[in-house]
Parts: structure tokens; C-alpha cells; sequence
């Protein structure tokens, strides 16, 4: 735009609250156009409904999802499978009293408003962990936090270790020949032509 072009910009209130206050949650956009809003609340009381964003009304409004979660999630990881499916893996769950990475997962239908737990969990417990939707609709999904192996009070450890979800089973497979170069925590995914290049994140080794 030329130098001398006024660009405006306007906050546009938007109608409705958040079921709870969230802080690592996930927010991702379908293909209705609309944002499902999960987790991120104080995983010990907090199993409440998503938030279901919507930017068609005047005001745009948010409300909540006829279904909850199976689990209260902080940390976890959100992605789009297309036809209204989001596929929700990994995060921080209460076990017990321990709060804690998860193997779970679960499935997200905007159809049904409804979320279903997926029957075969991860073979690895994940907290923070990336996703990529490959080609051909099943989901790769690697790093992550996870319980310290030697002692469960000790700091977390960084995962390299990466499995596939395949969608047409909602099951997970291991990936043994397709690690991480080292462990990392908090790490992304960008769709590069493709190809899923991962980048930044931390590398936790387990002692303090």
C-alpha cells in the first residue's frame, strides 16, 4: 500500500464468554470457518465444554460445545482431520492426584457438537507435542514431554521418539525409523511443499 493509505483497524466485540479462563489451550480453525476453543483451565476441577468461535454473526459470537472433553487438557496438541474432525492428543492431565503428560486422545465431531474418546492411546504419554497432517489424511506426531522414567518426582524429559495416527483405524502406530534428532518439548510443525520441518522448542533432560 502506498505510505501516504490510512490503514484502520477496529476491535469488534464479540458476544458471549469463555467457559472457563484458559491459559494452554488450543484454538483451531475448521473448515466451517469456525474456531473450537479446548482446555487450558486448572486441569483438577476445570472439565468443562470447548468454545465454539463463531465470526458469521454481527457480533461474532462464542458459546460453548454441547459435549465436553474426557479430560481436562493443558498443553496439548489440536489438529483439523477436515469434516468438522479435530483430533485432540497429549497434554497435561490430572491422574489421581498427579498432574501429569497422557496417552490419551480424542475426537472432536463438529457434526454431533460431541467429543469421543479414541479407544487406542499413544504409545508414549505427551505433554506439548507436535502434529502434521500428512497426504493422506493420517496424522504424524512426535516430541513432547514426558514422565521421568527413573523417578516420577524427578524433572520431565524431552521426547525424539514420533508415531502415527491413522485415521482410518483411530489407532497408533510406532515410528521407529523416523526420530527426532534429539529430544524436544514445545516444538512445531511448518508445511513446507509438504514436508513437515520441525523447528525450535525446548530439550528437557530430566535433571534439574
Amino acid at each position: 500500500r502506498p505510505i501516504t493509505e490510512k490503514i484502520t483497524k477496529s476491535l469488534v466485540p464479540v458476544a458471549g464468554r469463555l467457559q472457563t479462563g484458559r491459559v494452554g489451550h488450543t484454538a483451531t480453525l475448521l473448515d466451517t470457518g469456525e474456531v473450537l476453543i479446548v482446555g487450558g483451565g486448572d486441569v483438577g476441577r476445570d472439565l468443562v465444554a470447548g468454545d465454539l468461535f463463531d465470526p458469521t454473526p454481527d457480533p461474532p459470537q462464542v458459546r460453548a460445545t454441547l459435549g465436553t472433553p474426557s479430560s481436562a487438557r493443558t498443553g496439548h496438541a489440536a489438529l483439523c482431520l477436515g469434516g468438522g474432525d479435530v483430533l485432540l492428543v497429549g497434554g497435561n492431565v490430572l491422574d489421581g492426584d498427579v498432574v501429569g503428560p497422557t496417552k490419551s486422545a480424542e475426537i472432536y465431531s463438529r457434526g454431533s457438537d460431541s467429543f469421543t474418546p479414541v479407544a487406542s492411546q499413544m504409545l508414549e504419554a505427551r505433554a506439548n507435542p507436535a502434529v502434521f497432517l500428512l497426504a493422506g489424511g493420517d496424522v504424524l506426531v512426535a516430541g513432547g514431554t514426558r514422565t521421568n522414567d527413573v523417578d516420577a518426582t524427578a524433572p520431565t524429559k524431552s521426547d525424539k521418539t514420533s508415531e502415527l495416527f491413522v485415521a482410518s483405524t483411530e489407532s497408533f502406530e510406532n515410528l521407529p525409523d523416523a526420530p527426532l534428532s534429539y529430544g524436544r518439548s514445545d516444538v512445531l510443525f511448518v508445511d513446507v511443499f509438504g514436508r513437515a520441518i520441525v523447528y525450535g522448542g525446548d530439550h528437557r533432560d530430566g535433571i534439574l
